[in-house]
């Protein structure tokens, strides 16, 4: 329930960030998705786009796109995304779905 709200805050912050582009909303989603722990990593992704397509592909009324890495099971390497991400893919805003 948590991770629900903090995932709705950022979501909110980022849609009332000045400037932001309205036609969409752009969603890193990082999580375990190689190695021991890819199945639990594997099904967070899937649910994730399960809810998003049960959605209609909306987040907030806006069409979503979705970029999803690969932490690995560690935390530097899902730092690395994170800031990729939001440097270079320029999302608006970055989850980590996983238990790294």
């Amino acid at each position: 329930m948590s991770t629900r709200l903090l995932s709705l805050a950022a979501l909110s912050l980022a849609l009332a960030t000045p400037g932001h582009a309205a036609d969409k909303i752009k969603i890193g989603f990082i999580s375990t998705l190689s190695g021991p722990n890819a199945a639990i990593g594997n099904d967070i992704r899937d649910g994730f786009n399960l809810a998003l397509k049960l959605a209609g592909n909306k987040v907030g009324g806006l069409p979503a796109e979705v970029v999803i890495g690969d932490d690995q099971f560690n935390p530097d390497t899902g730092k690395q995304l994170a800031e990729r991400m939001l440097k270079r893919d320029h999302v608006d805003l970055s989850m980590h779905g996983s238990l790294a």
